[in-house]
């Protein structure tokens, strides 16, 4: 097969240099080539040249000899055998701690404030009269007292007026209508504190003319005013105002 196929293209790069160097117009064996042109002459001359030559130098070459399959040689499989597995030693199981009884646990003591009670106290901060009242249809004078006081919350206290003539000498009641427990004339007034210091402003106190008993004239006198803790009269009064000069006429 090899001579035939180098045979071929010999025959071949013949026809195309007769061609490329006659021009055509002739007839080889049954191979009619017709004539052709001055630049198809070139092509065929160089086809022919190339083919001649493709076939000269294939025949000039040696032939290869076939090569003999070989046999594959054989696969060796390697199977890895697991090791028989090893039984594990039983292992003694951990030792359960039995649950203890938890102590109860105290709850923290709540510590309250300590409330410290405000010492009982009172200041008399003014006293102004006003003259020619007219309260209970009766005419007088009216004293306003403005204090405050502590450490007396919702305990009931009192004010008190004293009266006494030019030398100090009290005025003593006959009636015992406006009278303190010595028999003196006096007037007072409840109140109770709303809060643990409580300032009053205008605390009234009013006392008829009449009950001063006094005659007909003309009389300066004088008062001042006390501030009481009624559950204890046994102390002393929790605070005293200066004495307050008046003038009056019957």
């Amino acid at each position: 097969m090899p001579q035939s196929n180098e045979g071929l293209l010999l025959l071949i790069g013949a026809l195309f240099l007769l061609l490329g160097l006659l021009g055509g117009g002739f007839e080889i064996s049954s191979i009619k080539l017709p004539p052709v042109g001055k630049f198809t002459r070139g092509f065929a001359l160089v086809i022919g040249v190339m083919v001649f030559g493709l076939g000269l130098l294939r025949l000039a070459s040696p032939v290869p000899a076939i090569a003999t399959p070989t046999a594959p040689s054989p696969t060796v499989t390697l199977t890895t055998v697991p090791p028989s597995p090893v039984p594990p030693s039983p292992v003694p199981p951990s030792p359960i701690p039995s649950p203890q009884a938890s102590s109860p646990t105290q709850p923290a003591p709540i510590v309250l404030p300590e409330i410290t009670a405000l010492p009982i106290n009172a200041k008399i901060h003014d006293v102004s009269l006003a003259y020619n009242v007219i309260r209970f249809e009766k005419k007088g004078m009216l004293i306003h007292v403005k204090f405050s006081i502590s450490g007396m919350q919702a305990q009931e206290g009192h004010a008190t007026a004293y009266f006494y003539d030019q030398d100090g000498n009290p005025l003593m009641d006959q009636n015992g209508a406006y009278a303190a427990s010595d028999g003196a004339v006096a007037v007072d007034v409840l109140f109770t504190p709303s809060y643990p210091i409580t300032q009053y402003d205008d605390l009234e106190l009013f006392l008829p003319y009449d009950e001063l008993e006094l005659d007909a004239g003309t009389y300066n006198l004088k008062l001042h005013v006390e501030i009481w803790e009624s559950a204890h009269p046994e102390n002393p009064a929790l605070a005293v105002s200066p004495e307050i000069n008046f003038y009056l006429e019957k």
